[in-house]
């Protein structure tokens, strides 16, 4: 996302609000983009910030290792999605002439 967005020291909150605003999701009906962008793009962030991303305090809780692998595969299927929208928001080059 920081490369889609140019933004380098930013979170996933602020570069999911740089994705919409420019115009990444405007192919969903204007009803359901901001339930998208909350409730399905901010799955992985809310994964990483509650199960350990910022440390877990003074009592160390373990998290089955199968919560890890949920969060790969999401890391994935957005990686994915993200050079998908972003093949189709760009323009292909002219093709190359015949010799």
């Amino acid at each position: 996302m920081k490369v889609l967005t140019g933004l380098d020291h930013a979170n996933g909150d602020k570069l999911i609000k740089e994705l919409a605003q420019q115009g990444f999701f405007d192919d969903l009906p204007e009803a359901v983009r901001n339930g998208f962008t909350d409730q399905v793009l901010k799955a992985l962030p809310f994964l990483r910030n509650k199960l350990g991303g910022h440390g877990q305090g003074a009592a160390v809780v373990n998290i089955p290792p199968v919560y890890g692998d949920l969060a790969i595969q999401i890391a994935a299927a957005f990686h994915n999605f993200l050079i998908s929208k972003h093949l189709e928001r760009s323009t292909p080059p002219p093709p190359e002439p015949l010799r």
